[in-house]
Protein backbone atom coordinates (compact mmCIF):
# COMPACT_ATOMS: atom_id res chain seq x y z
CA UNK A 1 0.00 0.00 0.00
CA UNK A 2 3.05 2.30 0.45
CA UNK A 3 4.26 1.99 -2.77
CA UNK A 4 0.57 3.01 -4.50
CA UNK A 5 0.25 6.21 -1.71
CA UNK A 6 3.47 7.31 -2.60
CA UNK A 7 2.65 6.67 -6.35
CA UNK A 8 -0.58 9.10 -6.07
CA UNK A 9 0.81 11.75 -3.98
CA UNK A 10 3.65 11.86 -6.63
CA UNK A 11 0.33 11.97 -9.03
CA UNK A 12 -1.07 14.49 -7.47
CA UNK A 13 1.85 16.79 -7.16
CA UNK A 14 2.53 16.66 -10.65
CA UNK A 15 -1.05 17.45 -11.24
CA UNK A 16 -0.46 20.85 -9.20
CA UNK A 17 2.46 21.97 -11.39
CA UNK A 18 0.82 21.60 -14.38
CA UNK A 19 -2.15 22.92 -13.34
CA UNK A 20 -0.44 26.02 -12.08
CA UNK A 21 1.59 26.05 -15.71
CA UNK A 22 -1.13 26.28 -17.53
CA UNK A 23 -3.16 28.98 -15.25
CA UNK A 24 0.44 30.95 -15.53
CA UNK A 25 0.21 31.22 -19.22
CA UNK A 26 -4.11 30.98 -20.36
CA UNK A 27 -4.10 34.27 -17.48
CA UNK A 28 -2.74 37.50 -18.13
CA UNK A 29 -1.93 39.84 -14.67
CA UNK A 30 -3.56 42.84 -15.08
CA UNK A 31 -3.27 44.91 -11.46
CA UNK A 32 -2.97 44.70 -7.76
CA UNK A 33 -5.55 45.14 -5.73
CA UNK A 34 -5.75 44.87 -1.53
CA UNK A 35 -1.53 43.03 -2.11
CA UNK A 36 -3.25 40.41 -4.74
CA UNK A 37 -3.37 39.63 -8.33
CA UNK A 38 -5.94 39.71 -10.37
CA UNK A 39 -6.12 37.15 -13.09
CA UNK A 40 -5.75 38.43 -16.05
CA UNK A 41 -3.22 39.81 -19.11
CA UNK A 42 -2.07 43.66 -19.82
CA UNK A 43 0.95 45.55 -21.30
CA UNK A 44 2.23 49.10 -20.41
CA UNK A 45 3.10 51.91 -22.63
CA UNK A 46 5.14 54.52 -21.73
CA UNK A 47 3.71 58.10 -22.84
CA UNK A 48 4.04 58.99 -26.51
CA UNK A 49 3.72 62.36 -28.30
CA UNK A 50 1.91 60.72 -30.92
CA UNK A 51 -1.70 60.88 -32.76
CA UNK A 52 -3.64 57.87 -31.99
CA UNK A 53 -5.01 58.17 -35.28
CA UNK A 54 -1.51 59.37 -37.00
CA UNK A 55 -2.86 62.56 -37.71
CA UNK A 56 -0.56 65.92 -37.56
CA UNK A 57 -2.08 68.60 -35.94
CA UNK A 58 -0.80 72.33 -35.52
CA UNK A 59 -0.33 75.26 -33.40
CA UNK A 60 -0.17 78.70 -33.39
CA UNK A 61 2.91 81.24 -33.62
CA UNK A 62 4.90 83.15 -35.62
CA UNK A 63 4.59 83.07 -39.24
CA UNK A 64 6.28 84.71 -41.99
CA UNK A 65 4.49 87.68 -43.80
CA UNK A 66 4.79 90.24 -46.59
CA UNK A 67 4.21 94.05 -45.28
CA UNK A 68 1.80 94.05 -47.93
CA UNK A 69 -0.97 91.16 -47.08
CA UNK A 70 -0.07 91.83 -43.29
CA UNK A 71 -1.82 87.74 -43.12
CA UNK A 72 -1.73 85.34 -40.68
CA UNK A 73 -0.09 82.03 -40.64
CA UNK A 74 -0.35 79.09 -38.27
CA UNK A 75 2.62 76.70 -37.76
CA UNK A 76 2.06 72.59 -37.46
CA UNK A 77 2.29 71.10 -34.27
CA UNK A 78 2.53 67.53 -32.70
CA UNK A 79 0.44 64.62 -31.72
CA UNK A 80 -1.79 63.57 -29.23
CA UNK A 81 -0.39 62.44 -25.89
CA UNK A 82 -1.17 58.78 -24.69
CA UNK A 83 -1.30 59.20 -20.68
CA UNK A 84 0.64 56.87 -18.47
CA UNK A 85 0.26 53.16 -18.77
CA UNK A 86 -2.12 51.37 -21.10
CA UNK A 87 -3.73 48.66 -19.56
CA UNK A 88 -5.66 46.96 -22.36
CA UNK A 89 -5.18 43.06 -22.79
CA UNK A 90 -2.51 41.99 -25.21
CA UNK A 91 -0.35 38.99 -25.06
CA UNK A 92 3.03 38.22 -25.73
CA UNK A 93 5.05 40.12 -28.10
CA UNK A 94 6.61 38.28 -30.34
CA UNK A 95 10.13 38.66 -32.24
CA UNK A 96 8.51 39.49 -35.64
CA UNK A 97 5.94 42.31 -34.37
CA UNK A 98 8.57 43.99 -31.79
CA UNK A 99 12.32 43.59 -32.94
CA UNK A 100 13.33 42.97 -29.59
CA UNK A 101 14.67 39.46 -29.71
CA UNK A 102 13.19 36.44 -28.69
CA UNK A 103 10.84 36.49 -25.38
CA UNK A 104 9.87 33.88 -23.20
CA UNK A 105 7.80 33.97 -20.59
CA UNK A 106 8.65 32.51 -17.23
CA UNK A 107 6.67 29.26 -15.97
CA UNK A 108 5.08 29.44 -12.45
CA UNK A 109 7.90 28.13 -10.82
CA UNK A 110 10.03 30.83 -12.16
CA UNK A 111 7.69 33.10 -10.63
CA UNK A 112 7.19 31.77 -7.41
CA UNK A 113 11.16 32.02 -6.57
CA UNK A 114 12.71 34.30 -8.73
CA UNK A 115 14.30 37.85 -7.53
CA UNK A 116 13.60 41.19 -8.47
CA UNK A 117 16.53 42.65 -10.94
CA UNK A 118 19.19 44.59 -8.52
CA UNK A 119 18.40 48.01 -8.13
CA UNK A 120 20.45 50.77 -9.48
CA UNK A 121 22.56 52.89 -7.22
CA UNK A 122 22.86 56.67 -6.87
CA UNK A 123 19.80 57.34 -9.65
CA UNK A 124 18.22 60.79 -9.64
CA UNK A 125 15.81 62.95 -11.86
CA UNK A 126 13.00 65.12 -12.33
CA UNK A 127 10.67 62.27 -13.18
CA UNK A 128 12.11 60.35 -11.05
CA UNK A 129 11.74 62.68 -7.81
CA UNK A 130 8.10 63.19 -8.37
CA UNK A 131 7.57 59.22 -8.11
CA UNK A 132 6.41 57.58 -4.86
CA UNK A 133 8.73 55.24 -2.98
CA UNK A 134 7.43 52.41 -4.55
CA UNK A 135 7.77 53.25 -8.01
CA UNK A 136 10.91 54.45 -7.15
CA UNK A 137 11.89 51.11 -6.37
CA UNK A 138 10.47 49.94 -9.56
CA UNK A 139 12.48 52.64 -12.13
CA UNK A 140 15.59 51.43 -10.22
CA UNK A 141 15.01 47.87 -10.90
CA UNK A 142 13.88 48.62 -14.46
CA UNK A 143 16.64 51.01 -14.91
CA UNK A 144 19.56 48.14 -14.23
CA UNK A 145 17.85 45.78 -17.04
CA UNK A 146 17.13 48.48 -19.48
CA UNK A 147 20.36 49.91 -19.27
CA UNK A 148 21.89 46.27 -19.70
CA UNK A 149 19.24 46.16 -22.84
CA UNK A 150 17.64 42.93 -21.05
CA UNK A 151 14.69 41.72 -23.16
CA UNK A 152 12.56 41.06 -19.91
CA UNK A 153 13.20 41.11 -16.71
CA UNK A 154 11.88 40.39 -13.14
CA UNK A 155 10.80 43.85 -10.88
CA UNK A 156 8.60 43.76 -7.54
CA UNK A 157 5.13 42.47 -8.18
CA UNK A 158 3.01 45.61 -8.72
CA UNK A 159 0.19 46.86 -10.43
CA UNK A 160 0.44 47.34 -14.16
CA UNK A 161 -0.26 51.41 -14.20
CA UNK A 162 3.07 51.66 -11.59
CA UNK A 163 5.39 49.63 -14.00
CA UNK A 164 4.13 52.29 -16.35
CA UNK A 165 4.62 55.20 -14.53
CA UNK A 166 7.88 54.08 -13.66
CA UNK A 167 9.09 53.14 -17.47
CA UNK A 168 7.57 56.24 -18.70
CA UNK A 169 10.12 58.69 -15.83
CA UNK A 170 12.91 56.21 -16.94
CA UNK A 171 12.79 56.76 -20.96
CA UNK A 172 12.34 60.68 -19.48
CA UNK A 173 14.73 61.16 -17.34
CA UNK A 174 17.24 58.61 -19.89
CA UNK A 175 16.82 59.35 -23.63
CA UNK A 176 20.24 57.63 -24.03
CA UNK A 177 18.02 54.50 -23.81
CA UNK A 178 17.15 55.01 -27.38
CA UNK A 179 16.09 51.39 -28.36
CA UNK A 180 13.12 51.67 -25.96
CA UNK A 181 9.60 53.96 -26.67
CA UNK A 182 8.18 52.28 -23.23
CA UNK A 183 6.26 49.02 -24.64
CA UNK A 184 6.21 46.21 -22.59
CA UNK A 185 4.11 43.14 -21.57
CA UNK A 186 3.91 42.77 -18.29
CA UNK A 187 3.17 38.81 -16.69
CA UNK A 188 2.49 37.52 -13.42
CA UNK A 189 1.37 34.80 -11.01
CA UNK A 190 -1.18 35.31 -7.84
CA UNK A 191 0.90 35.11 -4.97
CA UNK A 192 3.97 35.69 -6.60
CA UNK A 193 6.55 38.01 -5.28
CA UNK A 194 7.20 39.23 -8.91
CA UNK A 195 6.37 39.87 -12.13
CA UNK A 196 8.30 39.19 -15.09
CA UNK A 197 8.13 42.47 -17.93
CA UNK A 198 9.08 41.85 -21.86
CA UNK A 199 10.24 44.82 -23.64
CA UNK A 200 9.84 45.54 -27.21
CA UNK A 201 12.49 47.51 -29.01
CA UNK A 202 12.41 50.01 -31.95
CA UNK A 203 15.43 48.32 -33.59
CA UNK A 204 17.17 44.90 -33.16
CA UNK A 205 19.36 44.57 -30.60
CA UNK A 206 22.31 43.52 -32.37
CA UNK A 207 21.72 47.45 -34.35
CA UNK A 208 22.01 49.52 -30.70
CA UNK A 209 25.60 49.67 -30.84
CA UNK A 210 26.12 51.17 -34.01
CA UNK A 211 23.33 53.24 -33.62
CA UNK A 212 24.70 54.72 -30.29
CA UNK A 213 28.15 55.46 -32.63
CA UNK A 214 26.14 57.59 -34.95
CA UNK A 215 24.75 59.18 -32.04
CA UNK A 216 27.62 59.94 -30.34
CA UNK A 217 29.67 61.27 -33.51
CA UNK A 218 26.68 63.76 -33.70
CA UNK A 219 26.75 64.46 -30.01
CA UNK A 220 30.53 65.29 -30.87
CA UNK A 221 29.62 67.38 -33.76
CA UNK A 222 28.24 69.28 -31.43
CA UNK A 223 30.63 70.14 -28.76
CA UNK A 224 32.32 71.24 -31.43
CA UNK A 225 30.42 73.77 -32.35
CA UNK A 226 30.70 75.37 -28.53
CA UNK A 227 32.74 78.18 -28.42
CA UNK A 228 36.43 77.96 -25.96
CA UNK A 229 35.48 78.98 -23.11
CA UNK A 230 31.76 79.38 -23.23
CA UNK A 231 29.60 79.53 -20.39
CA UNK A 232 26.30 77.31 -19.56
CA UNK A 233 23.70 79.61 -21.52
CA UNK A 234 26.55 78.99 -24.75
CA UNK A 235 26.26 75.65 -24.18
CA UNK A 236 22.03 75.39 -23.87
CA UNK A 237 21.98 78.27 -26.88
CA UNK A 238 24.69 75.50 -28.77
CA UNK A 239 22.67 72.82 -28.43
CA UNK A 240 19.47 74.43 -29.22
CA UNK A 241 20.98 75.22 -32.43
CA UNK A 242 22.60 72.56 -33.68
CA UNK A 243 19.10 70.39 -33.59
CA UNK A 244 17.27 72.85 -34.87
CA UNK A 245 20.21 73.58 -38.40
CA UNK A 246 20.36 69.84 -37.89
CA UNK A 247 16.62 68.75 -38.14
CA UNK A 248 13.64 69.17 -40.33
CA UNK A 249 10.02 68.68 -38.22
CA UNK A 250 8.15 65.41 -39.73
CA UNK A 251 4.98 67.22 -40.28
CA UNK A 252 3.57 64.11 -42.39
CA UNK A 253 4.70 61.72 -39.26
CA UNK A 254 6.93 59.41 -41.41
CA UNK A 255 9.59 58.72 -38.98
CA UNK A 256 9.89 55.25 -37.66
CA UNK A 257 11.78 56.58 -34.28
CA UNK A 258 10.21 60.50 -33.81
CA UNK A 259 9.57 59.24 -30.02
CA UNK A 260 13.46 59.07 -29.64
CA UNK A 261 16.55 60.31 -30.28
CA UNK A 262 17.65 58.53 -33.04
CA UNK A 263 15.16 60.97 -35.08
CA UNK A 264 17.15 63.84 -34.82
CA UNK A 265 20.87 62.70 -34.64
CA UNK A 266 20.62 59.82 -37.32
CA UNK A 267 17.44 60.52 -39.29
CA UNK A 268 17.33 64.15 -39.14
CA UNK A 269 13.69 64.29 -38.97
CA UNK A 270 11.90 64.23 -35.84
CA UNK A 271 8.63 65.62 -33.98
CA UNK A 272 8.83 67.44 -30.59
CA UNK A 273 9.49 64.47 -28.48
CA UNK A 274 12.54 64.05 -30.28
CA UNK A 275 13.37 67.45 -30.60
CA UNK A 276 12.97 67.71 -26.51
CA UNK A 277 14.84 64.26 -25.75
CA UNK A 278 17.60 64.88 -27.74
CA UNK A 279 18.09 68.51 -26.29
CA UNK A 280 18.19 66.94 -23.18
CA UNK A 281 20.73 64.25 -23.97
CA UNK A 282 23.31 66.89 -25.43
CA UNK A 283 23.11 68.66 -22.24
CA UNK A 284 23.59 65.73 -20.03
CA UNK A 285 26.31 65.28 -21.28
CA UNK A 286 27.79 68.72 -20.27
CA UNK A 287 26.46 68.18 -16.86
CA UNK A 288 23.57 70.57 -17.43
CA UNK A 289 20.68 69.85 -15.53
CA UNK A 290 17.44 69.81 -17.98
CA UNK A 291 14.31 68.22 -17.62
CA UNK A 292 11.72 66.45 -20.24
CA UNK A 293 8.29 68.14 -20.14
CA UNK A 294 5.10 66.97 -21.76
CA UNK A 295 1.78 68.69 -21.63
CA UNK A 296 -0.35 70.61 -24.61
CA UNK A 297 0.43 73.67 -26.42
CA UNK A 298 -2.14 76.10 -28.25
CA UNK A 299 -3.11 74.49 -31.46
CA UNK A 300 -4.41 77.13 -34.48
CA UNK A 301 -7.71 77.38 -33.04
CA UNK A 302 -6.77 78.01 -29.64
CA UNK A 303 -7.82 74.43 -28.05
CA UNK A 304 -4.81 72.59 -26.39
CA UNK A 305 -2.93 69.77 -28.44
CA UNK A 306 -0.17 67.31 -27.06
CA UNK A 307 3.24 68.74 -27.16
CA UNK A 308 6.63 68.06 -25.91
CA UNK A 309 9.49 71.00 -24.13
CA UNK A 310 12.12 71.49 -21.83
CA UNK A 311 12.96 72.78 -18.41
CA UNK A 312 16.39 73.70 -18.00
CA UNK A 313 18.69 75.50 -15.19
CA UNK A 314 21.20 77.81 -15.82
CA UNK A 315 23.50 78.37 -13.05
CA UNK A 316 20.58 78.39 -10.75
CA UNK A 317 18.23 79.92 -12.85
CA UNK A 318 15.55 77.84 -14.09
CA UNK A 319 14.18 78.79 -17.45
CA UNK A 320 11.71 77.14 -20.10
CA UNK A 321 13.05 76.20 -23.50
CA UNK A 322 10.99 74.85 -26.93
CA UNK A 323 13.53 73.94 -29.46
CA UNK A 324 10.61 72.33 -31.72
CA UNK A 325 8.54 76.27 -31.88
CA UNK A 326 12.75 77.71 -32.82
CA UNK A 327 12.56 75.33 -36.04
CA UNK A 328 11.50 77.18 -39.15
CA UNK A 329 10.80 73.88 -40.82
CA UNK A 330 8.36 73.51 -37.83
CA UNK A 331 6.60 76.81 -38.75
CA UNK A 332 5.97 75.40 -42.43
CA UNK A 333 8.10 77.75 -43.65
CA UNK A 334 9.66 75.40 -46.91
CA UNK A 335 11.36 78.40 -48.54
CA UNK A 336 12.51 79.91 -45.61
CA UNK A 337 16.45 80.92 -44.99
CA UNK A 338 18.02 77.34 -43.41
CA UNK A 339 20.26 79.18 -41.39
CA UNK A 340 17.58 81.09 -39.97
CA UNK A 341 16.42 80.13 -36.08
CA UNK A 342 14.41 81.69 -34.38
CA UNK A 343 15.37 82.32 -30.27
CA UNK A 344 11.51 83.01 -29.45
CA UNK A 345 11.76 79.65 -27.19
CA UNK A 346 15.07 79.73 -26.13
CA UNK A 347 14.99 80.57 -22.12
CA UNK A 348 11.55 81.50 -21.34
CA UNK A 349 9.34 82.32 -17.97
CA UNK A 350 6.31 80.17 -17.12
CA UNK A 351 4.21 83.22 -17.85
CA UNK A 352 5.20 84.05 -21.46
CA UNK A 353 4.92 80.15 -22.32
CA UNK A 354 1.29 80.35 -20.25
CA UNK A 355 0.67 82.54 -23.31
CA UNK A 356 0.88 80.54 -25.93
CA UNK A 357 -0.63 77.64 -24.51
CA UNK A 358 2.39 75.38 -22.83
CA UNK A 359 0.73 73.39 -20.00
CA UNK A 360 2.86 70.77 -18.38
CA UNK A 361 1.09 67.65 -17.83
CA UNK A 362 0.29 65.79 -14.31
CA UNK A 363 3.01 64.55 -13.73
CA UNK A 364 5.29 67.08 -15.08
CA UNK A 365 4.81 70.23 -12.95
CA UNK A 366 6.95 72.34 -11.33
CA UNK A 367 7.78 75.85 -9.45
CA UNK A 368 7.17 79.13 -11.87
CA UNK A 369 10.08 80.37 -13.91
CA UNK A 370 10.39 83.92 -13.25
CA UNK A 371 14.10 84.84 -13.50
CA UNK A 372 14.21 86.29 -17.76
CA UNK A 373 18.35 87.12 -17.03
CA UNK A 374 18.57 84.65 -19.86
CA UNK A 375 16.06 86.18 -22.49
CA UNK A 376 17.57 85.69 -26.02
CA UNK A 377 16.18 89.23 -26.45
CA UNK A 378 17.68 91.05 -23.38
CA UNK A 379 20.67 89.86 -23.62
CA UNK A 380 21.38 91.07 -27.13
CA UNK A 381 19.60 94.27 -26.55
CA UNK A 382 16.45 94.08 -28.18
CA UNK A 383 13.66 94.00 -25.51
CA UNK A 384 12.06 96.91 -24.71
CA UNK A 385 9.76 96.85 -21.97
CA UNK A 386 7.30 99.88 -23.17
CA UNK A 387 7.55 100.84 -26.69
CA UNK A 388 10.28 104.21 -27.93
CA UNK A 389 9.79 105.37 -30.71
CA UNK A 390 13.56 106.90 -31.46
CA UNK A 391 15.27 104.12 -29.83
CA UNK A 392 12.79 101.57 -32.24
CA UNK A 393 13.70 103.76 -35.27
CA UNK A 394 17.67 103.62 -34.05
CA UNK A 395 16.99 100.01 -34.11
CA UNK A 396 15.99 99.95 -37.73
CA UNK A 397 18.19 102.92 -38.99
CA UNK A 398 21.54 100.68 -37.26
CA UNK A 399 20.79 97.76 -38.99
CA UNK A 400 20.77 99.94 -42.18
CA UNK A 401 23.71 101.64 -41.36
CA UNK A 402 25.88 98.14 -40.83
CA UNK A 403 24.63 96.43 -43.61
CA UNK A 404 22.29 94.53 -42.08
CA UNK A 405 18.99 92.65 -43.10
CA UNK A 406 16.72 92.21 -40.09
CA UNK A 407 15.89 93.95 -36.66
CA UNK A 408 14.32 91.39 -34.34
CA UNK A 409 12.38 92.97 -31.75
CA UNK A 410 10.65 92.38 -28.31
CA UNK A 411 8.14 93.80 -25.65
CA UNK A 412 7.52 93.76 -22.47
CA UNK A 413 3.34 93.88 -22.80
CA UNK A 414 0.54 93.32 -25.26
CA UNK A 415 0.22 96.98 -25.66
CA UNK A 416 3.87 97.70 -26.17
CA UNK A 417 3.60 95.36 -28.69
CA UNK A 418 0.46 96.78 -30.31
CA UNK A 419 1.76 100.20 -30.88
CA UNK A 420 4.78 98.93 -31.95
CA UNK A 421 3.23 97.13 -34.50
CA UNK A 422 1.47 99.82 -35.99
CA UNK A 423 4.03 102.26 -35.84
CA UNK A 424 6.49 99.71 -37.96
CA UNK A 425 3.84 98.89 -40.25
CA UNK A 426 1.00 101.52 -40.75
CA UNK A 427 2.86 104.51 -39.12
CA UNK A 428 5.70 103.71 -41.82
CA UNK A 429 9.04 103.04 -39.62
CA UNK A 430 9.77 100.57 -41.43
CA UNK A 431 9.22 102.05 -44.83
CA UNK A 432 11.42 105.09 -44.01
CA UNK A 433 14.36 103.26 -43.43
CA UNK A 434 14.44 100.84 -46.22
CA UNK A 435 14.06 104.31 -48.24
CA UNK A 436 17.69 105.21 -47.00
CA UNK A 437 18.64 101.67 -47.93
CA UNK A 438 16.96 101.90 -51.21
CA UNK A 439 18.28 105.31 -52.10
CA UNK A 440 22.13 103.92 -51.72
CA UNK A 441 22.01 100.88 -53.28
CA UNK A 442 20.13 103.31 -56.32
CA UNK A 443 17.46 100.43 -56.05
CA UNK A 444 13.63 101.31 -57.00
CA UNK A 445 12.04 98.92 -54.67
CA UNK A 446 13.10 96.99 -51.40
CA UNK A 447 10.36 93.57 -50.56
CA UNK A 448 10.36 93.36 -46.77
CA UNK A 449 9.01 90.89 -44.31
CA UNK A 450 7.72 90.51 -40.91
CA UNK A 451 7.47 87.54 -38.40
CA UNK A 452 5.58 87.73 -35.13
CA UNK A 453 4.57 86.36 -32.25
CA UNK A 454 1.54 87.77 -30.17
CA UNK A 455 1.89 85.69 -27.54
CA UNK A 456 5.25 86.40 -26.92
CA UNK A 457 5.28 90.32 -28.40
CA UNK A 458 8.32 89.71 -30.74
CA UNK A 459 8.54 91.15 -34.18
CA UNK A 460 11.17 90.19 -36.25
CA UNK A 461 11.75 92.85 -39.79
CA UNK A 462 13.79 91.34 -42.22
CA UNK A 463 14.55 92.32 -46.21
Amino acid sequence: MKWLFRALRGLLAALFVFLASFLAFHLVVSAITSGKFRPASSSVTASEVQNPENEDTSSEDPSVTSAEEGEDGTSSADAALSEESNPSASEASSEEESGSGAFTPADAAQLMTASPEEEAQGVTGFSYDRLSEDVQRLYRQLYTGVAAQKTSLFITACSTSDAGRALNALLDDHPEFFWMDGKASIYGLEGAPVVQIGFEFNIAPESIGEARALIEIAALEYESTIPEGAGTYDKVKAAYEYIIRKTDYDSDLTGAQSQNIQSVFIDRLSVCAGYARAFKYLLDRQGIPCAFLSGTANGPDGSPESHAWNLVTIDGVDTLVDVTWGDPTYLGEGDADPDFISYDYLCLTSEEMARTGHAAGEYYTHSDCTDRSYDYYLLNGSYYETFDYDKVAFALMDAVDNNRTEVRLKFGSDEAYQEAMYELFEGGMVADALQRRMSWDNLTSITYYHQYSEGLYTIRVFW
